[in-house]
């Protein structure tokens, strides 16, 4: 019995090295790819009940424009914008997996970069994530210009890194 539990014990430890390494190198990624129009960067963890979600992605994509809304009108459009695009209505999970969300937010990074980019998170709270077996990104069309967003996630079934476009919006973790 004391030798499943060491098992146990050394795969959760393996799976959370590897989840500290590649999310590590996300922030890396992030960096590197800091504000390339078009293209936006995420991170998927999908863990034993839970799953994790962030995103950076260029306010062009989002709003339409680069700087902090001005007027009254850039406003209102920035507010809408933000409402539409929480990753909750853009991020589904199969009804099988029974996946609450937990929180979720979609604002501007904060700084005084005349390059704003908005950061995109959310975490769920599954009774069952072996139902998730593919990830489907409902977000091209809520956005403007957006054309891939360069994922790197964990999941039960192994780690990598994908491209996801507007044609080609879904990935599936069988085949990892």
């Amino acid at each position: 019995m004391s030798q499943l539990f060491a098992s146990e014990v050394t795969l959760s430890m393996k799976f959370k090295i590897s989840l500290f390494a590649m999310l590590c190198s996300s922030a890396l990624l992030a960096q590197q790819h800091a504000h390339q129009h078009g293209i936006a960067t995420a991170t998927l963890v999908i863990d034993q009940q839970q799953i994790e979600w962030q995103m950076d992605i260029p306010a062009d994509q989002v709003v339409g424009f680069e700087h902090a809304p001005n007027t009254p009108q850039e406003q209102a459009q920035q507010a809408a914008q933000l409402q539409k695009l929480q990753p909750h209505s853009w991020l589904v999970w199969p009804s099988a997996a029974n996946c609450q969300l937990k929180n979720a937010s979609f604002a501007p990074e904060p700084g005084d970069s005349a390059h704003v980019d908005y950061v995109s998170s959310a975490s769920w709270q599954c009774a069952d994530v072996s139902q998730i077996k593919q990830l489907q990104l409902d977000l091209f069309t809520l956005t403007t210009g957006l054309e891939q967003v360069q994922l790197q996630y964990v999941t039960p079934q192994g780690q990598g890194a994908a491209t996801l476009t507007m044609d080609q919006n879904q990935l599936s973790f069988a085949d990892n």
